[in-house]
């Protein structure tokens, strides 16, 4: 018998239970809308919770008003959902109690959140309103009187107010402020040693700047300087008890859905059960047919996904709708085989392709790095042999003169001097570029005091630091020992100085290098950064690349980041990232994961 022939009989066998389906289905359509409904009002409310705790974190990114209005629609949102939400839960008296409580702990963190944004105010949205405005004007006209003093003993004082309050501003420690006030009472002392004018109008500055700032420190406290002070602290804890809220209200809300539903479902199954206990005994011998055939046909395509091979075919005899549907699935494998390996053969062709491309960009850019050097050894070398062509003339004629012999012989020094340089600095060129191609193996592993190693290279360079007016702080624990390649450390911070000093220079500023060493659980972290030109910012995507260099023909190769690049990532194993604003310097970070250190106070 067809399957066909068979799956009709059981049609007509299945009508028979049609209603009782319609009946059990009408139960469980509008059970399941109401469910549904209620699931759609908690998903509503959570993310309107959402949104509405979320809302003091982007007004402490952004503090514009924008966020504030954002606010101001958020909580008009979740009142609107809170009261959906209440509508459909009349049955549920529990439930309504602790929406109630949800809704008070969002009004207490919505009235600590405007009081946030009172303070905002008050403190200033940018640097033109309110008391950061009050702020700036203080400390500049402070700054405007101290040059006019023309005392340097004073500008010094007023400087290192300045970092002081700088250094508070970005690091939220209160040891910068004793050193704050250090500094306002050695001014304060300064002024009052004179009575003149000019004295007491300082010390008017002075105090005005002084209330400006600590005003403006106690606004912020009032705000919070973290997540965990202040008004912000508090809207934690709310936030919190939200969070506590709102789950344990699903879980309840949940539950009764769950209840409810249950007992609706063991209701109309019951039914269901018996209607379709018939029609499945007679439905048995068509459904083993399609059964075995969808079993076969599973087994098939998951041997096919495990194997990836699509030679496997699906075996089913048989003349019945299923076997064709078989021969079908079958066709089907074969298509998808041969496009497979029409695939593979294009995938193919691009990987060669882009292999060829980046080998052509190498070249080119190696080949016009070697151009230059080349060409001036090319040109001393035919200056050269044009100057002995003449002496050997001079020479057989006998009309050599002492006087062409000393003028070709300068000129053959000259030419042999370009001659070498240029050469010199081709095998460096070639050097490096088989440094960056074939990543080169370091030193053996082996301990060394990091401080001591990056003393050591910054020793080196004094001479060059003296020369450009470059000053370099290392931030390193003196005990710290790691046990790693010292070739590579040694290369990679000595290539970073040698960049800051050829390209960070600016004429008649002198550049600031700071290196900083940390291990922060059990990740030893490196920072470097100067305060020099910067990189623009077309090529920041692109700057470990090779030959990327900003002084094209001007002595810059563009290796020097590139070999930094090859040595972290491939040698050291460790994660690098870098960063720059043009005219304010450069940053680098290293991370490097899997590096073996030790204290020296500690046993090795």
């Amino acid at each position: 018998m067809k399957l066909k022939q068979s799956l009709n009989i059981a049609h007509v066998l299945n009508s028979l239970t049609l209603i009782v389906f319609i009946i059990s289905a009408v139960v469980l359509y509008f059970q399941a809308q109401s469910t549904s409904q209620i699931h759609e009002n908690i998903s509503s409310l959570q993310q309107a919770l959402h949104r509405t705790t979320a809302i003091e974190h982007q007004f402490f990114i952004y503090r514009n008003r924008d966020v504030i209005n954002k606010a101001h629609k958020a909580f008009d949102h979740y009142s609107q959902t809170k009261l959906a939400l209440a509508d459909n839960l009349s049955d549920q008296p529990s439930s309504l109690v602790l929406l109630e409580q949800i809704d008070t702990h969002v009004k207490e963190f919505e009235l600590t959140f405007f009081q946030l944004v009172n303070l905002q105010k008050q403190l200033g949205f940018n640097e033109n309103t309110g008391l950061r405005k009050k702020f700036r004007q203080s400390v500049h006209a402070l700054q405007d009187f101290s040059q006019q003093l023309k005392s340097k003993e004073f500008e010094i004082i007023i400087l290192e107010l300045r970092r002081r309050e700088k250094d508070y501003l970005l690091r939220i420690d209160e040891q910068y402020i004793e050193l704050h006030q250090k500094e306002l009472l050695r001014a304060s002392t300064f002024l009052n040693s004179d009575n003149s004018s000019d004295y007491k109008n300082g010390l008017t500055l002075l105090n005005n700047y002084q209330d400006a700032f600590y005003t403006y420190i106690k606004l912020r406290d009032s705000q919070g300087t973290s997540e965990n002070t202040g008004l912000r602290g508090k809207n934690v804890v709310t936030k919190q008890l939200i969070e506590d809220k709102i789950d344990s209200l699903v879980v309840l809300i949940n539950n009764h859905l769950e209840a409810s539903t249950q007992t609706t479902l063991l209701r109309t199954l019951s039914l269901c059960f018996i209607a379709m206990l018939i029609s499945i005994l007679i439905s048995t011998r068509a459904l083993q047919r399609i059964f075995s055939t969808f079993i076969k046909l599973s087994e098939t395509l998951a041997y096919i996904k495990e194997k990836n091979d699509f030679s496997k075919r699906v075996t089913i005899t048989g003349d019945d709708e299923l076997s064709h549907f078989a021969d079908q699935v079958n066709d089907t494998i074969a298509h998808v085989e041969e496009l497979l390996t029409k695939l593979e053969q294009a995938q193919q062709r691009l990987i060669d392709d882009a292999k060829m491309a980046s080998l052509g960009n190498m070249v080119n850019g190696f080949a016009h790095e070697l151009n230059t050097p080349l060409g001036v050894a090319i040109t001393s070398q035919s200056h050269l042999r044009g100057k002995l062509g003449s002496l050997k003339k001079d020479f057989e004629a006998g009309t050599l003169q002492k006087q062409s012999l000393e003028s070709i012989i300068n000129d053959a020094e000259t030419s042999l001097g370009l001659m070498e340089s240029n050469l010199n600095r081709t095998a460096a060129l070639i050097t490096n570029f088989k440094q960056v191609a074939a990543h080169q193996q370091y030193d053996e592993r082996v301990e060394f005091n990091v401080y001591e190693l990056t003393l050591g290279i910054i020793q080196s360079y004094k001479p060059e630091f003296k020369k450009h007016q470059i000053n370099c702080t290392l931030d390193i624990p003196e005990n710290l020992l790691i046990n790693s390649f010292i070739g590579a450390f040694n290369q990679f911070i000595s290539i970073l100085l040698n960049n800051s000093i050829r390209h960070g220079l600016t004429p008649g500023n002198e550049l600031n290098i700071e290196i900083t060493i940390k291990v922060v659980a059990g990740i030893l972290h490196f920072r470097y950064c100067d305060d020099g030109k910067g990189i623009e910012e077309e090529l920041l995507d692109r700057v470990f690349e090779p030959f990327v260099t900003s002084k094209r023909n001007r002595g810059g190769t563009g290796l020097g980041l590139s070999i930094v690049y090859g040595i972290v990532t491939q040698k050291l194993e460790g994660e690098i990232e870098f960063q720059s604003v043009l005219g304010k310097g450069i940053t680098m970070y290293i991370h490097l994961p899997r590096m073996d250190y030790r204290t020296e106070y500690e046993e090795g």
